[in-house]
């Protein structure tokens, strides 16, 4: 899933891709990652997801690491901001069934969806797309320049 500003205000979120297993994901975030270089690449790393941190570092792609903080944190502040018009998405089946199907479970005095059941994958991923582009701030941009050493008068 993706996440970004929207002209209109709020944040946009989109399941960029969604097939059955997780075979196929190592290659595809790699080769989103070196097309559009996201933020982050965000893994919780105590779901079936964790399964990826691996096989993508394997292919060069760093991992953040989430925990069940910001699951919750982001879960409670989608619902919010849903409700509070300012979350977009554009209709698209898996995730509409996702949010019909949606269900929470308690994490001590907070809640995240829940799902074991894995129609629950895109809301999850959704979510975690928005809280990480809420959340985590852009590396600085390294100038060729700097890189190189060169010096321009």
């Amino acid at each position: 899933a993706v996440a970004g500003e929207c002209p209109e205000g709020g944040v946009g979120v989109e399941v960029a891709d969604h097939h059955a297993g997780m075979d196929w994901v190592p290659s595809r975030v790699a080769d989103m990652v070196a097309a559009h270089r996201p933020k982050a690449v965000l893994i919780d790393g105590r779901s079936a997801a964790g399964a990826l941190i691996r096989p993508l570092a394997a292919l060069g792609v760093m991992v953040t690491e989430v925990n069940t903080d910001a699951m919750t944190r982001g879960a409670g502040e989608f619902l919010a901001d849903v409700h509070a018009g300012l979350v977009h998405h554009r209709s698209r089946p898996v995730l509409d069934d996702a949010v019909e199907s949606a269900g929470r479970r308690q994490v001590g005095n907070a809640w995240t969806w829940e799902r074991r059941d894995r129609v629950a994958s895109p809301l999850v991923a959704v979510t975690l797309a928005r809280w990480g582009h809420l959340e985590i701030e852009a590396p600085p941009v390294e100038s060729v320049y700097e890189r190189r050493g060169a010096v321009v008068l």
